[in-house]
């Protein structure tokens, strides 16, 4: 019996060690999105939810199938944190011709047309995103930003509610969705 449980617990350690040690795969990364994602709706904390969406935010940099696109990606994330706007829009607009099924891609590109003043095209993207993550919380954000900036009130409080849904402990859904209800509905704070 002793050399059983010897064997259990070396068959465990070696479980472990190859969970660890293996690199995930681009359908593990699929579920380990989807479970964060999960969390995130049950968070029991702000604290919880920050450190929750940053790690969904790291799986989605990672979330492409070519890994050779690797490099790119960090070069157009280079140019992007640097304020090189154009030059990363089009690092990106590559990446996603090379990869349609990066979320992330779609989601950059729909960000830096934000920042650049092109809200029509940074919707369009936003709606790519969507339509293969519907629970992008980033881009379901960017989307109520531009609505506000539209005075597109109604559209920018379904977004909010929508945030608030999949993200509860979402600062930005707390701050506008009382302001918009006031705005729309002539609601008291």
């Amino acid at each position: 019996m002793k050399f059983l449980n010897i064997l259990n617990s070396k068959l465990w350690i070696s479980v472990l060690l190859i969970v660890f040690t293996a690199k995930f795969s681009y359908s593990d990364i699929k579920i380990e999105i989807e479970d964060l994602l999960d969390d995130l709706e049950i968070a029991s904390s702000s604290l919880q939810a920050t450190k929750i969406r940053e790690e969904i935010w790291r799986y989605w940099i990672k979330d492409h199938k070519n890994k050779e696109d690797e490099e790119l990606i960090q070069k157009g994330l280079a140019y992007f944190y640097k304020g090189y706007y154009i030059q990363a829009e089009e690092i990106f607009t590559q990446i996603i011709l090379r990869d349609p099924s990066y979320v992330e891609g779609w989601n950059k590109r729909a960000t830096i047309r934000y920042l650049l003043g092109d809200f029509e095209k940074s919707l369009r993207d936003i709606n790519e995103v969507l339509t293969r993550q519907p629970r992008h919380f980033g881009a379901i954000s960017g989307a109520g930003l531009i609505h506000l900036q539209n005075l597109s009130f109604e559209k920018a409080l379904n977004s909010y509610l929508l945030l608030k849904k999949i993200d509860p402990k979402n600062l930005g859904s707390e701050r506008f969705i009382p302001m918009l209800k006031k705005k729309i509905y002539g609601e008291s704070l």
